[in-house]
């Protein structure tokens, strides 16, 4: 996966689009299906899912992110940052 991303990504600068690869990857990749959430600011939050036999489902979740199990989490990154989020000083110096 990691080494098709970099050249199916920046093909398209559409988010549909990116999302829509990004599911295909990980279905194909990391398992059986995929299911892309992408965070933006509309109240409903724009969703595509690829299914085993690669067929995509578009939607969008309309619960806050926080009513759906794991989503908040999710959405802040996975896996936690060791760092709470923040940069370490040292790469932030130099």
């Amino acid at each position: 996966m990691l080494t098709e991303a970099p050249t199916a990504l920046p093909a398209s600068l559409k988010l549909e689009r990116c999302m829509e690869v990004t599911a295909r990857l990980a279905a194909e990749h990391l398992g059986d299906a995929a299911l892309v959430i992408a965070l933006t600011a509309a109240k409903k939050l724009p969703m595509v899912v690829c299914d085993q036999q690669g067929e995509l489902t578009r939607g969008s979740v309309s619960e806050a992110p926080d009513s759906v199990p794991g989503l908040a989490e999710a959405l802040r990154g996975f896996p936690p940052c060791p760092h709470g989020g923040q940069t370490p000083r040292r790469l932030r110096t130099g």
